[in-house]
């Protein structure tokens, strides 16, 4: 019998006898000893015995086996590739991938997926690797002493720091007017600067704002203004 359709309700019928004196004979049983797993893999041994009026008996065993011909094994399994990452994205399984199995349900089987990290080893290119150990186990293979049904890979994700990148005009051309006491005027509504990166602490060298708001006044001729995005 197929586990996927095996049910321990199913009714596997009624032993028979004969004799040559019929009168008193009876049936007595089954005697049932299972031993069937949690998944319902094993057998289930039936045992009947026949008894005549004189008290003789003999008995016959029923042997039913319950099979799992499709247990989960490594090619049902689709563990996530090595991946590289930058720090922005951070190495949650919805950026680095998980591990799914494929039927996403296989019957007769009890699933369990996790992972462990080790600590991230760094290099000095800026980058860690941290080394995810994922971990497939289905109870129902499960053998003491064996590591029948416990499936692993170990998935390498590098994870990088890119250097900010700065936006915005190079160079900016202001105008003087009498009324503005022959100073250009800059507002950050004429151009705008920004910074791409994780965890920036942004600054220039036109005020002591944490920021790229540079605006002010400035005086005839070329003022050159540093902006800088640190990543911490």
């Amino acid at each position: 019998v197929l586990c996927s359709v095996f049910s321990p309700n199913t009714n596997f019928g009624p032993a028979t006898a004969s004799d040559n004196c019929p009168f008193g004979l009876t049936i007595l049983g089954p005697v049932v000893v299972n031993s069937l797993s949690i998944c319902n893999v094993g057998t289930i041994t039936r045992t009947f015995t026949a008894r005549d009026a004189s008290l003789n008996t003999r008995s016959c065993t029923q042997v039913i086996t319950v099979t799992n011909p499709n247990i989960v094994t490594l090619a049902n399994i689709n563990f996530p590739p090595d991946i590289t990452v930058t720090n922005c994205q951070g190495v949650g399984v919805a950026v680095t991938g998980n591990t799914t199995v494929s039927p996403a349900n296989p019957p007769c089987s009890d699933l369990s997926i996790s992972f462990t990290d080790d600590a991230p080893v760094a290099s000095p290119l800026c980058r860690d690797t941290i080394n995810r150990t994922w971990r497939v186990v289905d109870t129902c293979q499960l053998v003491a002493g064996t590591q029948n049904g416990i499936f692993t890979r170990v998935q390498r994700i590098i994870v990088t720091v890119p250097a900010p990148v700065i936006t915005g005009p190079a160079t900016i051309t202001l105008y003087a007017t009498p009324s503005s006491g022959c100073v250009g005027v800059y507002n950050a509504a004429n151009a705008a600067h920004a910074a791409t990166g994780c965890n920036l602490v942004l600054s220039n060298t036109r005020n002591a704002l944490p920021s790229f708001n540079i605006n002010g006044t400035y005086p005839l001729g070329t003022t050159n203004v540093t902006l800088t995005a640190t990543e911490t």
